[in-house]
């Protein structure tokens, strides 16, 4: 795998998700998310002109040794934040927020042409203030993992009568009957000839108030919502163009709540 590739993406998915974060938390500074080498060629000017980046929120990307495993590398990383004494609260807010949201986010690059999970921990103060000239200087940082592979098959996005759904696993099963009838062999052997395919597909997710597959399970098992109710799935695998559609039916139910734990749901659905 292309070593560099993987750096340009997950860069380029850390600006990404960063500049969603600026606006759900609206936040209005500067964010610069820039790689470790990179920054270093900078450091000197930021710290000479304190005041030209005292709106700038910089996430420098310390990429450290990953693990090598078939068709796919487990890339940790640090995410180093700095910001001035007037950004702090708004730098943690956001760190916090970008951590929260994207964790366990699946993207699919520049190109759309990889596969890139991300796995992030809450945020901590490395220094709480570092004088710089006439201000202080605060950093944070977050510890990643990012799984990556190229060329993967995988399913990108799911919605259910056009709303998305969000998992915290997905798989489907499509076993075959076969016929195996003999068909005059006197050596007792068969020719199968396959008969029919069920499909049936399941997820694990958070049971969110809000959330639509929340509102379908808790209607159907709380006795709502007619259990022979059909759903239009569009299951999305690779790009974001190419999706197949089925109409499906519940077929199970399983909820699970625990101390210490949230609740959370297991649902089948078939054809």
């Amino acid at each position: 795998m292309d070593s560099k590739k993987l750096v340009d993406n997950v860069i380029y998915t850390i600006k990404a998700h960063f500049e969603e974060s600026k606006v759900k938390t609206n936040i209005g500074n500067d964010v610069e998310v820039i790689d470790e080498r990179s920054f270093l060629a900078l450091r000197k000017e930021y710290q000479k002109y304190y005041d030209r980046f005292s709106n700038t929120i910089f996430v420098v990307v310390n990429f450290e040794k990953g693990t090598i495993k078939p068709d796919c590398i487990l890339q940790p990383a640090s995410l180093i934040c700095y910001s001035e004494t007037e950004s702090f609260d708004k730098a943690r807010t956001l760190l916090n927020d970008f951590a929260t949201r994207f964790n366990f986010a699946l993207s699919n690059g520049i190109n759309g042409d990889i596969f890139l999970q991300e796995v992030y921990t809450t945020s901590s103060v490395e220094e709480p203030f570092e004088e710089e000239g006439n201000n202080f200087r605060a950093i944070l940082s977050i510890n990643a993992t990012y799984v990556y592979s190229e060329n993967m098959s995988n399913i990108t996005k799911i919605t259910v009568n056009n709303n998305d759904i969000s998992f915290v696993s997905v798989n489907y099963s499509a076993p075959i009957s076969p016929n195996t009838a003999n068909i005059g062999n006197n050596n007792g052997r068969t020719t199968t000839q396959n008969k029919f395919i069920s499909f049936s597909i399941t997820f694990s997710f958070p049971s969110r108030s809000n959330d639509y597959l929340t509102s379908v399970c808790d209607g159907v098992a709380l006795g709502t919502t007619d259990i022979n109710t059909e759903y239009v799935f569009k299951i999305y695998k690779g790009s974001s163009t190419n999706y197949y559609e089925k109409t499906l039916k519940i077929t199970g139910i399983e909820y699970e709540q625990v101390m210490g734990e949230i609740p959370f749901y297991s649902v089948s659905f078939g054809a």
